[in-house]
């Protein structure tokens, strides 16, 4: 299910300069199941260029889809996000993304949140920081710096003792080891690096088109442990 990859360079004398030349590097990887992971073994000065091409090649599955098949995918996947936080302790807090016109859509989780309190993300100014902010049935909106619709209250999202928090993110491509490629701005990453340890489970929504077989994963990278989509629900890791 990866993108093929692109035209190689003309011939080369050997195959291994033929390999070193070509875009076909990018998709050159080995498997690594030590940790249950695939790992890119490119030269330095390419480590990352394999992450733009699956994300381009994610958005364009996901574009594809035609706004009833996409309407219809999402509602799927909504309902086994439902069914699945069913079976989970209470008090629940769910963390939850505003969808772009392409992505799983979520309004209906805000209209009947199907946890005990739900928060969307906020961006600062700059568009680095991010925050979660309540946003429940009759809650305030407002256009954020990217289009994407963010809470307009002051209530913020803190770790509490003897509450369950889940955080549910976007994606633009997954394998089913975990790996999630998203936008590329890292919003997400660099906010669950500080606060992962307080959630319970970090799950991710998608449309099946967008599975690839290996995601290339960085030291910095946050792995899913649920992904749903239409079809499926997914356990990654240890499923928690």
């Amino acid at each position: 299910m990866s993108p093929p990859p692109s035209q190689a360079a003309a011939p080369f004398a050997g195959a291994a300069a033929f390999l070193l030349a070509s875009d076909s590097l990018l998709w050159f990887l080995v498997r690594s199941f030590a940790a249950g992971r695939c790992v890119v073994t490119e030269r330095p000065e390419r480590e990352g260029a394999a992450k733009p091409r699956l994300r381009a090649w994610g958005r364009r599955r996901r574009a594809r889809l035609a706004p009833e098949v996409r309407a219809a995918a999402s509602e799927a996947v909504v309902d086994r996000l439902r069914a699945w936080l069913a079976g989970r302790s209470r008090p629940l807090e769910l963390l939850l993304y505003r969808a772009l016109p392409d992505e799983v859509e979520t309004s209906a989780l805000f209209r009947t949140p199907p946890a005990d309190r739900i928060f969307a993300p906020r961006l600062a100014a700059d568009g680095e920081e991010m925050v979660w902010v309540e946003a429940g049935p009759g809650a305030g909106w407002r256009r954020g710096r990217f289009g994407v619709l963010e809470p307009a209250g002051a209530r913020m999202w803190r770790p509490s003792t003897g509450v369950e928090s889940v955080l549910a993110a976007p994606l633009t491509a997954f394998d089913r080891a975990g790996g999630r490629i998203g936008m590329g701005q890292g919003c997400f990453d660099r906010w669950l690096a500080a606060h992962r340890p307080h959630l319970a489970a970090v799950v991710g929504l998608a449309f099946s088109c967008q599975e690839c077989d290996c995601v290339p994963m960085e030291p910095h990278d946050q792995p899913l442990e649920w992904i749903f989509t239409e079809k499926e629900a997914i356990a990654c890791r240890s499923g928690s």
